[in-house]
């Protein structure tokens, strides 16, 4: 009902978990962000305990930049993460010696198309299968690295579109297998596209050509397309030109609008708005009581007339309290429910 903008029963949501649900398997950080079928064993044993109304998968943002051969460091008491003293791009120059690759064979993307096809598999006809990876802006970045990146964005763009180019097709075929083994929706990361990183105009040069091929090749196979955009003041309206979206993951007020009354008026009719939980507020620095009144608050804000699903706008904290991840569930529960 959510996604065809009707009321249903209740809202209905998500916590984002991807690390997290490690913790409930009982297995460290790098097993979980090897083993696909680990992963996804995780998912379904964190469902079962915190009881969300979709899987939203994802490992990490290092997983589609360490196919191309980013040197990420996988320690076993925290998230992946890119090699500070090696970086794969060193010069504008290198962006040309950019390959593709398959993501059906790399290790970290082929984990997550098992994870998927698990999911899909074990519980896909009950619960939607919802896969999240990098934008194509968000993997050149962890290869270029984000500072370095930006300089080039304005002084080398021909050679960032080589990049782009390359990239952008290998994350489609990305989508492509998740599909194929059953993803409900596909959610790319766009955070560039927000007044945080660079301007609007920029915006529309860089990445935006590129979010208008995932129309046709989401839409194409029925599935729905997301976007998710944490970034502070994004560009929703650009964004969703693009590429005729059916979700916006999103954290902070649009720059078009005012306030969140004012993106349920523009937008409440148009996309359905997955979001807007801070994810430092569910971490143990808050109670379960406290994130159960700022979900009231946000269900009250933009859950009339359907369209809306409770959730946090980026990764729920991996070490954060189990008991706070509930309350959001619980809040959806108590507080979202449709007269």
């Amino acid at each position: 009902a959510a996604l065809s903008f009707r009321e249903g029963d209740r809202v209905p949501a998500s916590t984002f978990p991807f690390a997290i649900s490690r913790r409930v398997l009982g297995c460290d950080y790098k097993t979980w962000s090897l083993d696909g079928e680990i992963a996804a064993k995780s998912h379904l044993q964190y469902q079962k305990l915190i009881g969300e109304d979709f899987f939203n998968i994802g490992m990490d943002a290092s997983q589609e930049a360490h196919g191309f051969g980013l040197d990420v460091i996988f320690p076993d008491h925290a998230v992946p993460y890119p090699n500070p003293k090696s970086k794969f791009i060193k010069t504008p120059d290198d962006y040309f010696n950019l390959e593709p690759y398959d993501p059906a064979k790399a290790l970290r993307t082929r984990q997550l198309i098992k994870m998927t096809d698990v999911l899909a598999n074990e519980k896909g006809h009950e619960i939607p299968v919802w896969g999240t990876m990098c934008g194509p802006m968000e993997v050149l970045s962890q290869l270029r690295g984000t500072s370095s990146f930006m300089k080039d964005c304005f002084k080398n763009q021909e050679a960032v579109h080589y990049a782009l180019r390359i990239i952008n097709d290998v994350l489609l075929e990305l989508a492509r297998k998740m599909m194929e083994v059953g993803a409900h929706a596909i959610i790319p990361a766009t955070a560039f596209g927000s007044q945080s990183l660079m301007s609007e105009k920029l915006y529309q040069e860089i990445e935006i050509p590129y979010l208008k091929e995932w129309d046709k090749v989401v839409h194409e196979k029925g599935v729905y397309l997301g976007l998710h955009n944490c970034g502070t003041g994004p560009y929703m309206k650009s964004q969703l030109e693009a590429c005729n979206a059916d979700i916006f993951q999103i954290g902070h007020v649009p720059t078009d609008c005012k306030n969140w009354q004012e993106v349920k008026k523009d937008y409440g009719n148009k996309v359905s708005i997955l979001g807007y939980l801070d994810p430092i507020n569910c971490s143990e620095l808050n109670t379960p009581e406290q994130i159960t009144e700022e979900c009231r608050e946000e269900i009250n804000n933009l859950a009339k007339g359907g369209g809306f699903i409770l959730c946090p706008t980026c990764e729920f904290p991996p070490d954060a309290p189990l008991l706070n991840a509930k309350a959001i569930v619980d809040a959806a529960k108590e507080y979202g429910r449709y007269q």
